[in-house]
């Protein structure tokens, strides 16, 4: 009975610091621009600084099967071939 009382408390203690983090997840914003640009926003005033990030659904993200394929013709394009 003393053990089954023990793993009582290492689950409550456990899930107590778990909750902390999960409370602490990031409040996310989104929507979308008149031309359909989806826009993920996250405020954190307690950080003095921005981060901008673009990601294109083109180029290597699109080479499916046929891996280094964009990379290549972006080579050929830059050497004029």
């Amino acid at each position: 009975m003393h053990t089954e009382a023990w793993v009582k408390h290492i689950f409550f203690y456990t899930f107590l610091l778990l909750g902390g983090w999960v409370s602490a997840a990031p409040q996310i914003q989104t929507w979308q621009t008149a031309n359909g640009v989806e826009v993920l926003f996250v405020a954190a005033p307690e950080i003095e600084m921005v981060d901008v990030r673009i990601v294109f659904d083109a180029g290597s993200a699109r080479d499916g099967d046929k891996q280094g394929v964009t990379s290549f013709t972006s080579n050929l394009l830059s050497e004029g071939a």
